[in-house]
């Protein structure tokens, strides 16, 4: 969750916290220890909040995606769309996993970013120099054990691109040169985890921090660095604009360290625990809605352990003839002497976890305006380096693109092959101020099917200037029932409930999980306008979880009106007064779908379960998702409404 989990000074014991986590959604940090180092529920919350958008259709934006890719049964994209602070559009386009075993993009998919990793590191060492923790001219031996002139080089340089780390070019940038007989020199090739190598298991764990491992290339990195970097006069003016820049994997993975050393000054485990802290999830309020919950670090060591992973794949007959997609995975595609880009490119994200990040930073959420500016500074101009990449000038962790307007980053993941590198996994993740009026827009991309970044900046930009030729157009549902049941096919009749692919509605983005939801019994009594709900399971089978009134049937769905109703999760149990409860009903009876609850919450009870610290906490966070605590039955202003879709339910006599 965040420093007071982390201090174990939380005021949750450890069973109730756990439970907690799983039904408000508070999440965990990625830890390097245990079964489960990213925790199901952090994937599991991003997509309870996005399930929405799997009923909507944008038609400008889905024409778009779907000319551009090769087919619904071909590795495909993601794409996000954002209107100044606001999420407006999430889906999924082809496959994420071809083969038996193999699914669609969808919001619950974590994709690999790649270089768009810088971003976030440069977010984190921006959060640490507001705090004062940090410093722009941090050297890195200050922090780390480098010497030589890497150990001179400062933060500030780092991330923008010119201190010169790595070397004189983009190539030699790109990697770090291992010291002979360092750890992970001597484990390159291993594959872990492995029973039979506890050695190599242990040093890939270990990997997964950029502070410890970058011990093990601080003496054949350390002068590997071109310090004759020329000042650039951009606009012609005489006068200088910044520097020349060399893409460097090598600096930002340096720069990750520093960020690394400095969160565990703060009692942090590390990088990784850090960015997704203070980055994804960034408030304090672990209540408040707009946190990327999903935000880990893809590694081989976690090769199974990442629930929803896109596989990456590209086209091995390189675009002759029909496509032969070829995997390629990241820590795959990634070559051995590489290994581990955290910092520079080893993060994964859902789809609306990346969107969401992207309208925080667009409202000074996770960094303030002041830092913003400076992220968005033409500092180095790699175009103009000893490398000619035709790259816009870089800021800090963000390329600025004043031919079109944006800011954005891209990165690509992939093996070389056919005397090129491809993009097995690929994204991009760019904002255009002021791009429809006086809104901005947001478009962010992840795919998997062999196309480089610079073609999904490309995509991004097509669907902002089709945005702007119809300012108006905005998706719209998908939802169309026809059904007309029989009365005597529901009436009396007992139903099991399935919160499984349960999202919420209100407030909008509030950390909840309905699918950890216990099932109940249903059984409606249409002559006597009832719904009576009891607990499947747990101490009291068959008790009464509530009774609902006014229940009918209407226009093919089953509607109920408002009741008290006690809920239950695992062993947490939570009062409820419920307002209105409705399906949509199969002809035939059988079965219940597009289940809608809305309910009052007494954010007392929240606090009285565990759920939360204190009632502030979450009439804050309910502010923060645009509603408001109203006064409850005894005039206390801590009642919120709150509501659930996605619930289906199945005959069971």
């Amino acid at each position: 969750m965040h420093a007071l989990l982390r201090s174990r000074k939380h005021y949750l014991t450890t069973a109730i916290a756990a439970a907690t986590t799983l039904l408000v959604g508070c999440g965990q940090a990625p830890t390097q220890f245990g079964a489960d180092h990213v925790p199901d529920s952090n994937i599991a919350l991003s997509a309870a909040k996005d399930g929405k958008f799997n009923t909507l259709a944008w038609p400008m934006v889905d024409s778009l995606m779907v000319n551009w890719l090769d087919g619904a049964t071909a590795p495909g994209c993601a794409v996000g769309v954002t209107i100044d602070d606001q999420v407006t559009y999430l889906k999924g386009y082809g496959r994420a996993r071809l083969g038996i075993s193999g699914h669609d993009w969808n919001v619950a998919t974590m994709g690999s970013i790649g270089s768009v990793s810088k971003t976030f590191t440069a977010l984190g060492a921006m959060r640490q120099v507001e705090r004062g923790w940090a410093d722009f001219e941090d050297q890195v031996d200050h922090r780390l054990p480098i010497g030589g002139e890497l150990g001179n080089a400062i933060l500030f340089k780092l991330l923008s691109h010119t201190a010169g780390a790595g070397g004189a070019s983009a190539s030699a940038a790109f990697q770090p040169n291992w010291d002979n007989g360092s750890p992970f020199h001597q484990c390159r090739n291993a594959t872990t985890p492995d029973a039979a190598d506890p050695l190599c298991t242990e040093v890939h764990r270990a990997a997964l921090d950029p502070t410890d491992l970058a011990q093990d290339y601080a003496s054949n990195e350390a002068n590997n660095v071109e310090e004759n970097l020329a000042v650039v006069d951009a606009d012609g003016n005489g006068q200088g604009d910044g520097w020349q820049a060399i893409y460097s994997n090598v600096g930002y993975s340096v720069a990750g360290a520093m960020v690394g050393a400095v969160a565990k000054d703060h009692g942090y485990s590390g990088y990784e625990d850090f960015i997704w802290d203070h980055v994804g999830t960034w408030s304090d309020n672990p209540l408040a809605p707009g946190q990327a919950t999903s935000l880990a670090i893809t590694h081989r060591h976690r090769a199974t352990d990442i629930p929803g992973r896109a596989v990456g794949y590209y086209d091995g007959n390189l675009g002759v003839g029909p496509k032969n997609w070829v995997q390629s995975e990241a820590w795959e595609s990634t070559p051995a002497q590489a290994s581990w880009f955290g910092p520079s490119g080893g993060w994964a994200i859902t789809i609306g976890d990346f969107a969401r990040l992207l309208a925080a930073y667009q409202s000074n959420r996770i960094v303030n305006a002041s830092s913003r500016s400076w992220m968005e500074l033409e500092i180095g101009h790699l175009a103009l380096g000893p490398d000619a990449f035709n790259l816009p000038p870089y800021g800090l962790g963000l390329i600025v693109d004043d031919a079109n307007g944006s800011v954005y980053h891209g990165g690509d993941i992939g093996p070389y092959v056919g005397g090129a590198n491809r993009s097995a996994h690929s994204a991009v993740w760019s904002l255009w101020p002021n791009a429809v009026g006086s809104a901005d827009i947001g478009v962010a991309l992840i795919c998997n099917n062999g196309r480089p970044s610079g073609s999904l900046y490309s995509q991004a930009k097509n669907i902002v200037e089709a945005l702007q030729a119809a300012p108006t157009s905005r998706p719209v549902s998908t939802q169309t029932h026809a059904t007309l049941p029989s009365p005597s096919a529901v009436d009396r009749r007992t139903y099991r409930t399935d919160t499984s692919a349960g999202y919420v509605l209100l407030p909008d983005g509030f950390p909840m999980l309905p699918a950890l939801l216990d099932p109940l019994m249903m059984e409606p009594n249409l002559s006597q306008r009832t719904l009576q709900l009891r607990h499947l399971s747990g101490s009291q089978p068959g008790a009464t979880a509530g009774l609902l009134n006014a229940t009918r049937l209407e226009r093919g769905r089953l509607v109920a009106g408002s009741g008290p109703l006690q809920l239950r999760a695992g062993p947490l149990a939570m009062s409820v007064n419920a307002r209105s409860l409705s399906f949509q009903v199969a002809n035939d009876g059988s079965r219940f779908y597009d289940g809608r609850a809305e309910a009052l919450v007494d954010a007392r009870n929240l606090v009285q379960t565990g759920m939360a610290r204190n009632t502030s906490q979450v009439c804050e966070a309910v502010r923060a998702a645009r509603s408001s605590c109203t006064p409850c039955a005894d005039g206390v202003a801590v009642c919120f409404t709150a509501a659930v879709g996605g619930i289906q339910a199945t005959r069971i006599n």
